[in-house]
C-alpha cells in the first residue's frame, strides 16, 4: 500500500488500529504535508483524521494535540532542509524519527502528558536550543517551501 492509498483508506475509517503505529503516522503527515499549501493546512488534515480514528475507537482520548503539531512541524523542517528527498531517505538519515517518544528530547513528560498540553497543544519546547530549533515555536516562518507542485 503507498502512503497516499494508506491515508485515504484511514480516512474513510478502513484503517485497523493495530495496522496503523508510529510509522503510519508519519506516512500519513508526510502525504499531508506534500498536498497541502502550508503546514497550518496539513496540520488541521492530519488533526482531523486522527481525532476521527480516535473517536472511531472510542478513545478520542488518545489524541494528542502538541505531538500531532510537534511531528507535522518538526517533519516539515526535515523537509524543507532535504527538499529533493523521500520520507524514506529522511528517516535513513535521521533514525530517532523511528522513536515514537522523540518528542520527550525536547519535552518533560511531565509537560507533555498534562490534559491541556494534550488537548490545546502548542506548549513550546522546554530548553533555549530545542525551541530554536522548532518551527512552531516561531509561527510565522515558513517551512512549507518544499512543496510539491
Amino acid at each position: 500500500m503507498t502512503d497516499v492509498e494508506l491515508t485515504r483508506a484511514l480516512e474513510r475509517g478502513e484503517v485497523a488500529n493495530h495496522d496503523f503505529r508510529h510509522a503510519s503516522h508519519l506516512h500519513v503527515a508526510w502525504v499531508y504535508l506534500t498536498e497541502s499549501s502550508s503546514t497550518n493546512e496539513a496540520a488541521c488534515k492530519m488533526r482531523a483524521t486522527l481525532r476521527r480514528f480516535a473517536s472511531s475507537l472510542g478513545h478520542l482520548e488518545k489524541y494528542h494535540e502538541t505531538i500531532t503539531l510537534f511531528w507535522i512541524h518538526f517533519l516539515a523542517r526535515e523537509g524543507a532542509m532535504a527538499a529533493d528527498k523521500s520520507l524514506e531517505q529522511i528517516v535513513k538519515a535521521n533514525r530517532q524519527l523511528l522513536e515514537k517518544d522523540f518528542p520527550l528530547t525536547y519535552y518533560s513528560r511531565q509537560l507533555l502528558f498534562r490534559s491541556r498540553t494534550r488537548v490545546v497543544g502548542r506548549a513550546r519546547p522546554e530548553t533555549f536550543s530545542q525551541r530554536c530549533l522548532l518551527s512552531f515555536v516561531h509561527p510565522k516562518r515558513n517551512y512549507d517551501s518544499r512543496r510539491q507542485t
